[in-house]
């Protein structure tokens, strides 16, 4: 039920404090950031979705789901689709400032690892591509990760959340159907 998420518009605050990078939210400092990329291709308007999810953790463990951003590649471009998606994802890494990004591996996910890493130093984001190939079923990975949070209240969304896929998959969503989940998955992640 994505009404039990607590909306939130502030947007992320980068400063350095005796040396060391501090991120805040509305005043409340930032202990720790997720940052999943699920990488799909296909055409833009079919397919799976290549989604790539930030969630920030503040000193009291609420969740903070700041950024979430469907993928999309130009087909007519010149420029490979894989590189088209990587320059995407660094991008969105710099502007969040995240020290990692999680690349799940699922056949096309294990050449995209070095391909980010490239994109990554071309734009000169200090960030680690971590690799990771899911074993649990997704419906599990879902239902483990979100059902807690937003049982305790503390699932918090940015308000630009509300213009994706995202809060529609959460409506129609249900375990053990085909169904668009490629928003939730990335989250989970």
């Amino acid at each position: 039920d994505p009404d039990r998420i607590t909306l939130y518009r502030e947007e992320l605050e980068y400063r350095e404090v005796q040396g060391r990078a501090e991120l805040r939210l509305d005043g409340r400092r930032m202990v720790a950031a997720g940052c999943w990329w699920d990488p799909a291709f296909g055409a833009p308007e079919r397919g799976d979705g290549s989604v790539v999810a930030a969630v920030f953790v503040d000193e009291n463990d609420r969740r903070y789901l700041h950024r979430i951003a469907w993928l999309t590649h130009d087909p007519a471009s010149p420029e490979p689709e894989a590189d088209q998606l990587c320059r995407q994802v660094a991008d969105f890494v710099a502007d969040l400032h995240l020290p990692r990004v999680v690349v799940e591996q699922n056949g096309l996910g294990r050449f995209l690892p070095g391909m980010l890493r490239k994109a990554m130093g071309a734009r000169k984001v200090g960030c680690t591509v971590v690799e990771v190939a899911s074993h649990r079923a997704k419906d599990r990975r879902i239902l483990d990760a979100l059902d807690p949070l937003l049982a305790a209240n503390r699932l918090w969304a940015h308000e630009s959340v509300w213009d994706t896929p995202f809060p529609s998959e959460m409506r129609e969503w249900r375990p053990g159907r085909r169904g668009r989940d490629d928003g939730l998955d990335a989250v989970a992640g």
